[in-house]
């Protein structure tokens, strides 16, 4: 376990997390998702919750740069990742209780990882890369696009709201978010920390 870290860096897709990279990857108690893989480079933490489609993550997750990460994935995804890697299948696509439902999503892998997190014992988790502005990853692909903003934003209230009670705070580090229900924490304070 991480019980050595009170913050967790959970980093995600979207480029207002560019300026931060080279300092985030420096860092041990980070959780990245989706094309954040090749990017960061070696977490110790990826939640893979996005289908295998593009080739240099395939590559990537079977590769022996990859060999030192825990990995974590939705249940369409087992089949893609390496069995000895594979630690816990992630994003029930539920909303609810953490310690009944699992691992759970609701239309962002970051909600996942800031879950994840918490379970490494985390009382602070800062996410990254949570714009949910436009559909640009920092690796120049595009995502799908959101259905329906005021149901991703109840989702992280929720989780907010479900992290608070198990002691856990959550930070947002971009203050453009799409995202309107966490707290902002200025970057440069929150990498120096």
């Amino acid at each position: 376990m991480w019980n050595e870290y009170k913050t967790i860096h959970a980093i995600g897709c979207g480029p207002s997390v560019t300026p931060w990279l080279d300092q985030l990857k420096a860092k041990p108690n980070i959780v990245c998702v989706n094309s954040m893989g090749p990017v960061i480079g070696n977490p110790k933490h990826w939640l893979m919750i996005d289908p295998i489609i593009d080739s240099r993550i395939l590559g990537w997750v079977t590769s022996d740069q990859a060999e030192q990460t825990t990995m974590y994935c939705t249940k369409y995804n087992q089949n893609q990742v390496p069995k000895a890697k594979l630690l816990k299948v992630a994003g029930t696509r539920v909303m609810g209780d953490p310690d009944r439902d699992g691992y759970f999503m609701l239309r962002s892998s970051l909600m996942t990882a800031c879950h994840v997190a918490w379970r490494l014992g985390a009382e602070r988790v800062i996410v990254w890369g949570l714009d949910m502005t436009d559909h640009v990853r920092v690796n120049g692909d595009c995502g799908e696009p959101w259905q329906k903003m005021e149901t991703i934003n109840e989702g992280w209230r929720r989780l907010r709201a479900g992290l608070k009670d198990l002691a856990c705070d959550i930070y947002n580090a971009n203050p453009k978010s799409g995202v309107r229900e966490l707290e902002f924490i200025e970057p440069g304070s929150a990498i120096g920390e």
